[in-house]
């Protein structure tokens, strides 16, 4: 039997999204395809972002069918029980994950993962709109791609604090993965890297679980856990300093999902909306799919 690791995205209501405890209500699930007969499935939907527009909840996620590439895609709500028909709003010719979805001055703005690309892409809102993003702006590049590291540009989001930008990524050049830092005057400015960066080598800390968040006068970043296996769980840290020439945070919180009674899994991020924090996580499991071992025998015999 052919077993996949496999994510599904899973959205709750809660009073303390930092420090979830007792009990919280589920809003919303998107499965992965449960048919293990399927020659190629949905194996994940994941990597959840979240955004208010309009007083309208808007859901981004990663689509990634088995032997494909993934893609973004959308579905949102007025009043979290009717949710509308998910769309794919952004696809490139290489695999896209991370979708982080933000506004500035007056504009809306994608950043999604585009490490395929040894990248860090921004992309705009058409219109304002959420149904369609375009290039808008190379914000990093690898440059020559004589030393490409194994892992590039992973995970990116923006903090801005004091009229700087900080831009947080991760790069893994086969000693675990580094937390790199780097700065600009402008969101789509020329980026200079830290003088503390990486910040860290880690791959327990050292690669983004969701974006940084403000909450209760506090910037916290969401780590996860890849030491040992990819997306074991999320820890959280309390950002303490962060200035263009120093930067410090606290471990706060370990083992985020499974303290929560949750399966393992990679991502995090929340929003207020209407009266109460709503989270969105994603969750590793492993389903057998034959029909995707038997694709592949077909595929071996027809070769």
């Amino acid at each position: 039997m052919l077993f996949l690791d496999c994510f599904d995205i899973l959205l709750f209501a809660c009073s303390d999204p930092i420090n979830v405890a007792g009990r919280h209500k589920t809003i919303k699930r998107i499965n992965c395809t449960r048919n293990i007969l399927s020659p190629s499935p949905v194996m994940i939907v994941a990597d959840p972002f979240l955004a208010i527009k309009d007083e309208t909840l808007y859901l981004f996620y990663e689509e990634y069918r088995y032997r494909g590439k993934g893609i973004i895609r959308m579905t949102c709500s007025d009043d979290l029980v009717n949710w509308k028909e998910h769309k794919t709003v952004l696809q490139e010719d290489f695999h896209l994950s991370y979708p982080w979805v933000f506004q500035h001055e007056g504009q809306w703005f994608m950043m999604p993962e585009t490490s395929a690309a040894h990248e860090v892409r921004l992309y705009q809102a058409v219109d304002n709109q959420f149904d369609q993003f375009v290039q808008s702006k190379t914000l990093l590049s690898r440059g020559s791609l004589d030393q490409v590291p194994r892992m590039d540009f992973c995970d990116s989001s923006i903090t801005r604090k004091d009229d700087t930008y900080y831009l947080f990524t991760t790069v893994n050049n086969g000693r675990g993965n580094e937390l790199h830092l780097y700065f600009s005057d402008s969101l789509d400015g020329t980026y200079t890297e830290h003088p503390q960066s990486p910040l860290m080598v880690s791959d327990k800390y050292g690669r983004d679980g969701g974006s940084l968040l403000e909450w209760d006068g506090n910037l916290f970043r969401f780590a996860q856990d890849c030491d040992g296996d990819y997306g074991k769980n999320i820890n959280v840290f309390k950002v303490d300093v962060l200035s263009r020439s120093q930067y410090a945070e606290s471990l706060i919180n370990e083992n985020v999902l499974t303290n929560i009674g949750f399966a393992i899994g990679h991502q995090y991020n929340f929003v207020e909306f209407k009266g109460q924090y709503i989270v969105a996580v994603d969750q590793k499991l492993r389903i057998p799919y034959l029909g995707c071992k038997v694709k592949r025998l077909l595929e071996g015999l027809l070769k």
